[in-house]
């Protein structure tokens, strides 16, 4: 998913409209339509790409705590494990 802002005209997307200035996600795969109505302000990248900083900020985001985990690897793998958790693995 991407979250895109509206820049002109009103955009129409999975039956809602948008109006300029509006920030809405998307799917990356829906953005051809309508690219050149929109800004991507954000894109979504797999977990595993992210850096450091990234990972500690998504951590924060969702409200997981790290302890006292500093090194990429562990963060990721606290990550990971609270991402199973929460789906009921």
């Amino acid at each position: 998913m991407k979250k895109v802002e509206v820049i002109e005209i009103p955009v129409r997307y999975n039956g809602e409209t948008y109006q300029a200035g509006e920030v809405f996600e998307i799917d990356g795969k829906d953005i051809l339509g309508i690219q050149q109505h929109i800004t991507v302000i954000s894109e979504d990248k797999p977990i595993e790409e992210m850096k450091l900083e990234e990972l500690k900020e998504y951590a924060k985001s969702k409200e997981i705590n790290l302890g006292d985990a500093t090194k990429k690897e562990d963060i990721l793998a606290i990550i990971l494990e609270s991402q199973k958790v929460a789906v009921g693995e």
